[in-house]
């Protein structure tokens, strides 16, 4: 299950630039956007490490 959500993760953080370079954004939420998908998928990871 968690293995499951860490590669759901991870594809989300991989496809959330493109779905931000697709919607017409301004620069600096865009930016925010991809941070945020970075943040989510970094914390993902270590939580994913913790237990196994």
């Amino acid at each position: 299950m968690a293995f499951v959500l860490y590669i759901n993760a991870s594809l989300l953080a991989s496809l959330l630039p493109g779905i931000v370079k697709s919607v017409p954004f301004p620069a600096p939420t865009s930016y925010s956007s991809r941070n945020v998908g970075v943040r989510l998928a970094t914390f993902v990871t270590l939580q994913f490490k913790a237990r196994v």
